[in-house]
């Protein structure tokens, strides 16, 4: 086989350098996404773990959640609740915003609206203090 232009040959050739080069700089320059690893971070576990834990050992907090007020359901706001609140958002870890509700059931009473785009991680615990039945929990969202 001869070659007749040998100049269109490496003109071609240097083209396909070009565009190899460039694809190479685009990938190299361009940052990574961050695959999500469905792990809870461990600042956001242990305040999850922290809250739940006071809410449900301490005595004034597992009233207000069964007794004071049993026949609510919902956002963890008014009346003895906004302690709650309060812990719950004290305790929340820079950089995350906090949102907590009381249910009658398993399944959540509440519509917050979190954003679809961020990581929202959430915890519960069962309250009780016979005849009634509560689960609180806790979620925590990116800012």
């Amino acid at each position: 086989m001869v070659i007749r232009n040998k100049k269109g040959v490496v003109k071609t050739l240097e083209a396909v350098i070009a565009v190899v080069a460039l694809l190479a700089f685009i990938l190299i320059i361009l940052p990574e996404r961050e695959i999500p690893t469905g792990e809870v971070p461990a600042e956001i576990e242990t305040a999850q773990q922290a809250i739940l834990d006071e809410i449900s050992l301490n005595k004034n907090y597992r009233d207000c959640i069964t007794i004071g007020s049993a026949a609510y359901q919902g956002k963890c706001q008014g009346g003895c609740l906004s302690s709650v609140e309060s812990f719950v958002a004290a305790k929340t870890p820079a950089g995350y915003q906090a949102a907590c509700e009381v249910c009658n059931s398993a399944i959540s009473c509440v519509d917050f609206g979190f954003p679809v785009d961020k990581s929202v991680y959430t915890d519960s615990v069962f309250i009780a203090n016979k005849p009634v039945t509560k689960v609180l929990r806790v979620y925590f969202y990116e800012k």
